[in-house]
C-alpha cells in the first residue's frame, strides 16, 4: 500500500471509483440485489395473487433493454420503463431497490485508508463512477460508509457520459482543467477503469476485490459477504469462529424453530439452561412474531432428574437417565443420584472402590458389589429426591410450566423433556410438550420408558427419519462447546 500511495501522491488530483472500489456489497453479484427485493416485495405482499415472480431476470432485461435505446447512459427510471407492472408496482419495486441497495453497501476499508490518506496529503480527490442510481442515493451511500471529504462527485447517470466510452473522463479533464497526466483514476473494472483512461494518457491503479464462492442463493450470498466483512481481519480467532460457524447455524436453527412453532401453534416457548441460553438470545433478536413468548427455564439434567427418582430409585431406572457412554464412573453415578461421592467415602472403600472406579455399561448390572453399596444408598436418595422435588414443584409453579408448551435445548436424546413431563404429571400438571433440538440421537428410545415423547431435530432427526446422519460425529465435544455457558456456576 506504501508504494502504491506514493505512486498515487505524485499526481494532483486523485479520481476513485465507487461499487467494489470504495464500497463493496454484502452480495456476491450486484443483480443479487433484484433477488432480495423480489423477497422484500412478497413478503409485504402475502396473497400469491399479489406476489411477483421472476423479478430479476425482468430487471436484467429491462436494462439491457433502456441501454439499446439509450445510447451513452440510462437513469434508474429508464430502466423500470421497460418493466411490464403497473406504475404503481413498479414504483414500489424501485423503492425497494434503492433502499436495499443503500442497505448492502459497505466502505471497502482498505480502499477507503487510501481514499482518506490522499485527503490527508491535501490531494484534490474526486469520485468518478458509471452507475444508474440517482446521485442523491449516491451521496447517501458514500455518507452512510464513512466516505466525506471529496470535492467532486462525477456520476454517469447525471451528466449522461460514461467511464466505458472515455466521455465522463473527457469531461472532467476539461471541469477541472487538467492534462491527463495530472489524473489518476482507481478502479476495479478492466475496461472502464484501467484501458479506456489508459488510452487517453490517464493514469491509473487496478484494485482487485476478493470475493467468496458461495453456491447461488442470495441469502446466503449475503451472509457470506457479512461474515467477510465482519471479519476482514482473522485475529480476533474466537470472533471469527463465531461469526462463520456458531452465527450461520443459529440463523438457521431459529428460523426452523420460528417456522415449526407458528406451524404447530405454540406460543409459549421455554429454553432450557445452559444451553439454551445463547439460543434465547438469537430467538429474542431474530422472532417478529409477538405471539412467540420465550422464557429461560433454569434447570439441568441433574436439578430435573434427581426430583423424580422416588418415584422409581431402580439402578435399571438410573441407569436410562445418565450419560450413554460405554463406560460408566462410579462418581458419574453418585451425581446422578445427587449426592456427592466425597460425602460417602467409607461407604465406597466398605465395597472395595476409590474415586476413580467405572464400569462398563454392558456388564454394570453383573457388578454385585455395586448393586448393594447402591442399595444401601436408596433410602437416602429416596430423601434427597423427595426434598428436591417439593423445591421444584414449586418452580414449575413459578414459571407456570403448564399446558401446551415448547421446550427447546442442543439435544440430543430427550432427557430433560422425560424428566419434565414425568414431574408435571407426578405434580398432576395437565401438559403437552414438544421438544425441538438441534440433533436428536439414535439412543432417544431410552427415554421412552415414561410415555411418548414429542422430539424434533434440526440437524439430524432419528425419531422421525430412521435414515438420519448423525452430524455431531465425530466433534461432539467441540459442537457442545460452542453453546457453552459464559458465566461462572
Amino acid at each position: 500500500m506504501d508504494h502504491k500511495l506514493k505512486y498515487i501522491l505524485k499526481h494532483d488530483c486523485v479520481s476513485f471509483d465507487i461499487f467494489d472500489t470504495l464500497v463493496k456489497r454484502y452480495v456476491s453479484l450486484p443483480t443479487d440485489v433484484f433477488d432480495i427485493v423480489e423477497l422484500r416485495y412478497n413478503s409485504l405482499h402475502g396473497t400469491s395473487n399479489e406476489k411477483i415472480r421472476g423479478f430479476k431476470e425482468l430487471r436484467i432485461n429491462a436494462e439491457l433493454k433502456a441501454r439499446k435505446k439509450i445510447i451513452e447512459e440510462v437513469s434508474i427510471d429508464e430502466i423500470y420503463n421497460f418493466i411490464e407492472f403497473s406504475p404503481a408496482i413498479n414504483e414500489e419495486l424501485k423503492n425497494l431497490e434503492l433502499k436495499t441497495e443503500y442497505e448492502v453497501c459497505i466502505p471497502n476499508k482498505s480502499i477507503v485508508g487510501l481514499f482518506n490518506e490522499c485527503l490527508k496529503n491535501g490531494k484534490k480527490v474526486i469520485i468518478t463512477s458509471d452507475m444508474y442510481l440517482p446521485e442523491d442515493i449516491i451521496k447517501d451511500i458514500l455518507s452512510h460508509c464513512g466516505i466525506t471529504g471529496y470535492e467532486k462527485l462525477y456520476l454517469s447517470s447525471s451528466i449522461k457520459r460514461t467511464k466505458r466510452t472515455g466521455a465522463l473522463f473527457r469531461y472532467i479533464l476539461d471541469k477541472e482543467n487538467l492534462k491527463p497526466c495530472q489524473l489518476v483514476h482507481i478502479g476495479d473494472t478492466l475496461k472502464s477503469d484501467f484501458i479506456r483512461p489508459k488510452i487517453m494518457g490517464i493514469h491509473t491503479t487496478m484494485i482487485t476485490l476478493t470475493k467468496s464462492k458461495v453456491d447461488n442463493t442470495s441469502y446466503l450470498s449475503l451472509l457470506n459477504n457479512v461474515i467477510d466483512y465482519m471479519c476482514q481481519t482473522k485475529e480476533d480467532y474466537f470472533k471469527y469462529l463465531g461469526y462463520r460457524c456458531l452465527g450461520p447455524l443459529l440463523w438457521g436453527y431459529i428460523h426452523w424453530l420460528i417456522k415449526n412453532f407458528q406451524k404447530e401453534d405454540l406460543n409459549k416457548i421455554y429454553f432450557f439452561a445452559r444451553d439454551g441460553l445463547i439460543m434465547k438470545k438469537a430467538f429474542d433478536i431474530v422472532n417478529k412474531d409477538e405471539r412467540l413468548k420465550s422464557y429461560y427455564l433454569e434447570v439441568s439434567r441433574r436439578s430435573l432428574r434427581v426430583p423424580i427418582l422416588w418415584n422409581d430409585p431402580s439402578f435399571i431406572n438410573l441407569l436410562t437417565m445418565l450419560s450413554p457412554s460405554k463406560r460408566i464412573s462410579l462418581k458419574s453415578i453418585f451425581d446422578g443420584v445427587g449426592l456427592n461421592i466425597i460425602d460417602h467415602i467409607a461407604l465406597v472403600r466398605k465395597y472395595g472402590y476409590d474415586l476413580n472406579s467405572y464400569f462398563y455399561r454392558n456388564t454394570i448390572l453383573e457388578e454385585n458389589r455395586l448393586m448393594l453399596l447402591y442399595n444401601e444408598l436408596q433410602n437416602e436418595i429416596i430423601l434427597n429426591s423427595k426434598k428436591e422435588f417439593v423445591l421444584m414443584c414449586e418452580y414449575m409453579k413459578q414459571m407456570h410450566v403448564e399446558g401446551r408448551f415448547a421446550v427447546v435445548d442442543i439435544g440430543w436424546s430427550g432427557g430433560m423433556q422425560r424428566f419434565l413431563q414425568k414431574s408435571l404429571g407426578i405434580i398432576g400438571i395437565e401438559n403437552e410438550i414438544l421438544g425441538y433440538y438441534t440433533g436428536v440421537a439414535d439412543y432417544y428410545k431410552r427415554n421412552m420408558n415414561d410415555g411418548k415423547l414429542s422430539l424434533h431435530g434440526y440437524l439430524f432427526d432419528f425419531y422421525n427419519n430412521v435414515n438420519s446422519v448423525d452430524k455431531r460425529s465425530p466433534f461432539v465435544g467441540l459442537y457442545e462447546t460452542l453453546f457453552l455457558y459464559q458465566k461462572s456456576a
